[in-house]
């Protein structure tokens, strides 16, 4: 490199070539993002990034982290999932768990729920599994909550897009493009259920202190 710039050393070139890749990430981070895509990556990694594709042909600004190895994201991923109008819930079966990681999947979904409790954001799921292995996930998505069915390694279903399209419209049109509207955990039921699931006294408690009965909507079959 230094033969081709003279003054510039390889140290510097490394220095620049960090400073510009984290000046993107700033600039991106200037227009407001569309669709946030939460995931685990062991789990959804694949899937999630057909998705992002073809949200971004649509023309919409896309947020799915992906980190360098030793970076720490969490300002980053706090910033977007709060700035989002949409955030899409890949949901796997170990979605929701708490890892050693800085900003796992089970901190994502707390402030998802949150957010939604503040109406200060929609979610919707793409049910990647008929049952959730985390409890708290099971209990903070219950299977009232209508959602769109996707098994990993299989084609992305055909009506995904134009769904997440409308949602993100509703959101808009409903808070305004300055806040994530509440536009609901509400999703499409496609290709069967999720499992009828049984709640005690307790766990109704909690769901009604998450707030999520505005998420639901009527579990409709598309496609």
């Amino acid at each position: 490199v230094s033969n081709l710039f003279p003054g510039f050393s390889r140290e510097t070139t490394r220095s620049s070539t960090w400073y510009f890749r984290d000046s993107g990430r700033a600039m991106s981070s200037s227009c407001k993002t569309d669709v946030f895509i939460s995931l685990r990556y062991s789990e959804a990694n694949a899937e999630a990034n057909i998705l992002k594709a073809a949200l971004e042909r649509r023309g919409l600004k896309v947020y799915k982290c992906d980190p360098d190895p030793g970076d720490d994201m969490l300002e980053e991923i706090s910033r977007e999932i709060e700035g989002a109008t949409l955030r899409v819930i890949m949901g796997s079966e170990t979605f929701g768990e708490q890892t050693q990681s800085t900003f796992s999947t089970y901190e994502e979904l707390q402030s998802i729920l949150r957010l939604h409790k503040q109406k200060k954001m929609g979610f919707f799921i793409v049910k990647m599994c008929d049952e959730f292995k985390v409890a708290t996930t099971r209990v903070s998505l219950p299977s009232n909550l209508s959602y769109i069915k996707w098994s990993a390694g299989h084609p992305m279903p055909d009506n995904l897009v134009q769904i997440l399209s409308d949602k993100l419209a509703k959101a808009k049109e409903s808070y305004g493009s300055n806040a994530g509207g509440a536009a609901g955990g509400g999703g499409a039921a496609s290709g069967g259920s999720a499992g009828s699931s049984t709640v005690d006294g307790g766990l109704s408690t909690l769901l009604q202190q998450l707030d999520l009965s505005d998420a639901a909507e009527p579990l409709a079959k598309y496609g």
